[in-house]
Formats: structure tokens, sequence, C-alpha cells
């Protein structure tokens, strides 16, 4: 996987179609009890079993005190992130766990990838959708204000101008040239544990704005993971 190759990883896996499970639920299919005695037991063990199901998951094992991807580190397995998480994930299958969450003040669908049940990549991808084109342009400004007070600098800001209709614009206005696909805004950030990418851009009117994160120490797992893809594609 390329390092902003994840999001069409993520977005390739399918969530919502095959693999692809949901929240357990409790059966409704309970045969009519008998009497009185019966119903208040069955009852009471219904009762029991649906709170032990709903009850969040134990807290993790490995140490949190220096996170690399919310409250989760590199190499954690699923299990052990759904519990750093504190909740069941909305959607989930083998490779991916889905959530949702507020940052900033935004909404994003939050994304944890797994190779070999060990978590090598997250990613926030903007749930919102905006009339006006150009708050996507001040959403990438505040964005890369948080992430450059936190992590420093960027290693790369790039602007990458594919057409110049609106190049001429003031900054504020590039929402257009965004969606139309004239424009693509990065910025980068690594560290010793985490690659991190901000990134929007556009194509027939709809604009994405991303942030991965990538875990160093596993770029070689994750290549050889797609190889193995690649390979079984032959």
């Amino acid at each position: 996987m390329k390092k902003l190759g994840v999001i069409v990883v993520l977005a390739a896996i399918g969530l919502t179609g095959c693999g692809a499970t949901s929240e357990p639920t409790v059966s409704s299919n309970i045969s009519k009890p008998t009497n009185g005695t019966t119903n208040e037991t069955e009852a009471a063990s219904l009762s029991a079993e649906k709170a032990s199901e709903e009850q969040a998951p134990e807290a993790s094992s490995i140490e949190t005190e220096n996170p690399t991807f919310r409250n989760t580190i590199w190499g954690m397995s699923m299990k052990e992130v759904i519990a750093a998480e504190g909740s069941q994930p909305m959607q989930e299958n083998e490779e991916v766990l889905l959530y949702q969450d507020e940052v900033g003040g935004l909404d994003f669908s939050v994304y944890y990838q797994f190779v070999d049940d060990q978590l090598v990549s997250g990613a926030y991808i903007l749930s919102e959708s905006y009339m006006n084109e150009n708050q996507y342009i001040k959403d990438y400004d505040n964005l890369q204000s948080s992430l450059t007070e936190k992590y420093g600098a960027p290693i790369k800001n790039e602007e990458l101008w594919s057409g110049d209709l609106y190049r001429d614009e003031p900054r504020a206005e590039w929402g257009m040239a965004l969606a139309t696909g004239d424009l693509r805004m990065i910025s980068l950030w690594e560290n010793e544990d985490t690659d991190i990418s901000l990134h929007v851009a556009g194509e027939n009117f709809k604009t994405n704005l991303t942030i991965v994160y990538n875990g160093v120490k596993y770029k070689g797992l994750v290549e050889k993971s797609d190889k193995a893809e690649e390979d079984g594609k032959l």
C-alpha cells in the first residue's frame, strides 16, 4: 500500500457488501412461557444476557500512554482496538473497522485497517457535505493548523494544479477547483512511528477530505500483503 493508497484500499474492501458484519442483536424468536414463574425467570435471564452483550469491551492490555492513532498503537489486534475505542464498530470485516466520530467540530468516518490482525493504518474521512465548495478549503486550513500545532511544520505542503481555470481566483475561493479535479492539496508529516497525510481533492463535483495515518514499522507487512493480493489476480 502506498502512503495515500490506503483510501483506495479502504473503499475497495466494501464494508457494506460481502464480509461486512453488523452488531449482534438478541433474537426475538422466544418460546411463549407456560406460567408466570417461567416467564419471570426467562425475562430475567434474557435481560442479563442482553446487558452482557451491550457491555463495552474490557480495556486493552497494551500500554497506550503514547498512542499513534486515536487511543491505539500500531500492531494492536482488532479486539484490542475495539477495546481501546470502548464500543463496538458501526461495521467491520477481517481487514477494517469503521467508527463515526466528531473531530475538531467536524463529522468523520474513522477507519482502522489491519493486516494479519495487526493495526497498520488509520484514516479520518470527512462525512460533511457542503453546498459551498469553498468550505473544504476552510476545513483543510483548520485541520492543517491543528496538525501543525501537534506535529510541527509539515515536511511537504503542496497545491497541485492540473488546470488553470480557477487558479487566479483568491485562495479562499478555490473550492470549485477542488470539486472539478483541477486542484489537489496535500500536507505531510512524519515522526518515528507514523507518517501522516492531510489531503483534499475532488472529481465530478465530489470533494473528499482525508487524514491518513500509516505505521512506519508496518510498511513491509503492508507491501507484502499488497503483493500477495496482486499475485492472486494473475
